[in-house]
């Protein structure tokens, strides 16, 4: 039997997992449609903004749903994880970073 292919980080495609969703599984793509994604090559996680998303993604009939949808593109067996908030937005995440470095300096911009 041939290997099973490897997929990238790169072929991941998070448009063809809500594409699929639209045509073949309508109620989980609703849900879907409104989360944020973030994928490491490994892990999945779903960034579902509301509580009540994060509720419907936990549960077993949609779980199923997800994995066939993202079986469809090359990605199954991914670890899923799902957030009932936002992901940050870039700059929330670099002060995030800078905070836990310590900080930056202020600088008043008239110094700049």
């Amino acid at each position: 039997s041939k290997p099973a292919k490897k997929t990238s980080i790169n072929d991941f495609n998070w448009t063809k997992v809500l594409e699929y969703t639209k045509e073949h599984l309508t109620a989980i793509h609703s849900v879907l449609n409104k989360c944020e994604v973030d994928f490491d090559g490994e892990t999945l996680t779903i960034h579902a903004v509301r509580k009540f998303n994060k509720t419907k993604l936990d549960e077993a009939k949609y779980l199923t749903q997800l994995h066939e949808a993202l079986a469809s593109i090359g990605f199954d067996g991914l670890t899923i994880v799902t957030l009932p908030t936002s992901k940050l937005p870039a700059d929330a995440q670099l002060a995030k970073v800078a905070a836990m470095m310590g900080g930056g300096k202020e600088v008043p911009v008239d110094e700049v």
